[in-house]
């Protein structure tokens, strides 16, 4: 019993750093203009961003990456939207 009510706590606590974060993420998006929502289920909460405001969020987000590949997906992902290619 004392090792579930560690874990819970531990869940418990964890989850609203989790959630605390994504909410300080979420306001940060908005003031530049990027809504987004924030789904949480009993085992994780994400943040989740749709349509125009995805794009503009790879657009912001383009300088920063420094992984190649996901770098070159961007880049995909945004030619394919701009119509450069098919």
């Amino acid at each position: 019993m004392v090792e579930e009510l560690r874990k819970s706590g531990f869940r418990i606590i964890r989850d609203n750093i989790i959630r605390a974060f994504l909410d300080a993420i979420q306001e940060a998006l908005e003031k530049i203009g990027i809504e987004g929502k924030i789904y949480e289920t009993d085992y994780d909460a994400r943040l989740v961003v749709y349509g125009e405001d995805a794009i503009k969020l790879l657009r912001f987000a383009m300088s920063y990456l420094r992984h190649l590949i996901k770098r070159l997906r961007t880049k995909l992902i945004l030619m394919l939207y701009d119509g450069r290619i098919d």
